[in-house]
């Protein structure tokens, strides 16, 4: 079966927009967590030295839309406005018809269930919409924070991949990997 590629359609919770990046984003981006080293620590990049380092960042995200493969939300806040973190599809394997989810949050916003909140919204897309038949997401060993994430978006732990992964210190790291499946999904919803 082939998956669809829709792209990325803003999608909405109780608390959050999900949409696509904008130009106009940069500093909010900058500001709530691409400058913030405490938020970086366990992610594949630096934080970014100046706005102008985020706004090339942007523009490339902003370009990958043209791509009707790219799902990649901005995290927008009702009620003030801003974009405080993102969740997108980091790797999409078609012929598996899987793909890895990955996401930030400023720091300001960690431990309110925001990005749980966010997961469960871009999985329904993946699964309702997009056709996927699994969805995996990893997370930097210490990081049990972002695990909590994924368990709260009722993701099973399939284990420990040993330094897997090539910090942006030039560490290598385990990753726990996490994943939901199509029929997982559709049965969690009947509860």
């Amino acid at each position: 079966m082939a998956i669809n590629k829709l792209g990325t359609h803003t999608l909405e919770t109780p608390r959050l927009i999900l949409r696509r990046f904008r130009l106009d984003d940069a500093q909010n981006m900058f500001d709530n967590y691409c400058s913030d080293s405490e938020v970086t620590k366990y992610l594949t990049w630096n934080p970014h030295a100046n706005i102008e380092v985020t706004r090339m960042f942007l523009e490339g995200n902003i370009q990958a839309y043209e791509n009707p493969s790219t799902f990649r939300w901005a995290l927008e806040l009702k009620g003030i406005g801003e974009v405080i973190g993102c969740i997108d599809l980091v790797g999409l394997h078609e012929h598996d018809e899987s793909g890895v989810l990955g996401w930030v949050l400023s720091r300001k916003y960690w431990g309110l269930g925001l990005m749980p909140e966010a997961l469960l919204a871009v999985e329904k897309f993946m699964f309702e919409y997009v056709g996927l038949h699994r969805l995996e997401a990893t997370h930097h060993a210490d990081n049990y924070q972002s695990g909590r994430v994924m368990q709260k978006g009722h993701m099973t732990c399939e284990g420990r991949r040993r330094e897997a992964f090539l910090d942006h210190t030039g560490r290598h790291v385990d990753l726990v990997v996490y994943s939901i499946l199509a029929d997982e999904y559709r049965n969690q919803k009947k509860f």
